[in-house]
């Protein structure tokens, strides 16, 4: 390796990969990204409700550099199938790389993407190119950083190319994110928790990742594991990451139309709403003809939230 390749990598690089379900034959996902990517995984597989596994393949590597394609050959196993790939790679990282300024570079940036599609084409023909996100400054994060939004536009541009080159659908998550401006970031390059379920809902709303038959089997099913009586009206107890979460699940299936409320034990002080549905606190809800959905990452904070659903007079609750 020429030392100028050495020299261009960031301080610390990165891995991380995830092989979901792997004790089991499924279908499957795969999602190859950043840490961007890697805040959707978890949020599809919900949405997907066990009707695919998904997967990961994260890294921070320049697309050009020798290390991101060695990994990467590295990750693919026999044992797994490919359903779906999404590719959401090289934006947020490999600033040396300046395809807003030279023609080489949006070159090498375009190589890169072609020789990606065509390895993902082996294992899978329904690649999906999903395009990279702004960037904020790393001083103030109310600022988008105006020359990270000249390269992430150039490298959107050359993907959007590449996607139309091979046949590859195309997502635009940075669009969506721009004009829904309610996601906040939480650095200069992430999103608070619940942008990321927003994503994956819109993802797959937009790309259809489940036949029609898969996703009236796994809405079925979504139902099924949830006990779901067409008869109830539903609160979802507990407003964080994991209630989000089922949150856009539930839409996703058309069942968000049943959701009476959020619920909080603790005491709730003034008008409060999230997706445009009040949250009240559980004791000031009148149980006739509404079931609870627990939706914490927690066990034993699920338990107690159980009593206390129970204690206030719910006769139907499930924990999600």
């Amino acid at each position: 390796m020429l030392r100028a390749e050495l020299e261009r990598r960031e301080k610390t690089e990165w891995l991380n990969t995830w092989y979901s379900c792997a004790n089991k034959k499924s279908k499957r996902c795969l999602l190859i990204g950043d840490s961007v990517t890697r805040n959707i995984r978890s949020a599809l597989e919900v949405i997907l409700n066990n009707a695919m596994s998904v997967d990961l393949f994260a890294a921070s590597f320049a697309i050009t550099d020798q290390l991101f394609w060695k990994n990467l050959h590295s990750f693919w196993d026999d044992a797994y199938t490919y359903t779906a790939i999404i590719i959401n790679y090289g934006f947020h990282h490999d600033f040396g790389c300046r395809c807003c300024e030279d023609s080489l570079d949006l070159e090498k940036i375009k190589d890169g993407y072609r020789s990606l599609v065509e390895l993902c084409k082996k294992y899978c023909e329904n690649i999906i190119i999903m395009n990279g996100t702004s960037m904020r400054t790393i001083d103030d994060i109310s600022k988008i950083d105006t020359w990270c939004e000249k390269e992430i536009s150039a490298r959107n541009e050359a993907v959007k190319s590449v996607a139309k080159e091979h046949g590859c659908r195309y997502f635009d998550v940075n669009s969506l994110m721009k004009i829904n401006k309610q996601y906040s970031y939480t650095d200069h390059v992430h999103f608070e928790h619940n942008a990321y379920s927003f994503i994956a809902y819109s993802l797959v709303t937009d790309i259809s990742i489940l036949n029609r038959d898969e996703y009236q089997r796994t809405k079925r099913e979504f139902r099924n594991y949830l006990s779901w009586k067409d008869n109830k009206e539903y609160i979802i107890y507990g407003a964080g990451q994991v209630g989000v979460r089922l949150y856009f699940a539930l839409k996703y299936y058309g069942l968000d139309k049943k959701i009476f409320a959020w619920a909080s034990t603790d005491t709730i002080i003034g008008e409060t709403t999230l997706f445009e549905k009040p949250v009240y606190e559980i004791s000031r809800i009148e149980p006739g003809g509404k079931a609870v959905i627990i939706a914490v990452g927690s066990k034993i904070e699920s338990k107690k939230m159980k009593l206390c659903a129970e204690s206030n007079g719910f006769d139907t609750v499930v924990l999600f």
